[in-house]
């Protein structure tokens, strides 16, 4: 994953990614594990950050899912 990709991922954590990067950022998402494992961070640094719960199972989900 480049410096790029993570700052767009990071940029559409926070909502401010350019329209025209979201559709280019979530196709490369989807088809990356590494991206999705930097994206899972991502949701539980900022879920943290607020002062929410962060459980273990909340790790690997979208993996979880693709499997059941």
């Amino acid at each position: 994953m480049t410096e790029q990709q993570r700052q767009h991922l990071s940029a559409l954590a926070d909502g401010e990614l350019d329209t025209e990067l979201v559709r280019p950022t979530v196709s490369a998402l989807a088809s990356s594990t590494e991206m999705q494992a930097t994206w899972e961070r991502y949701h539980l640094i900022g879920s943290a950050m607020r002062g929410e719960a962060v459980t273990p199972e909340y790790r690997e989900i979208a993996q979880r899912v693709r499997e059941r």
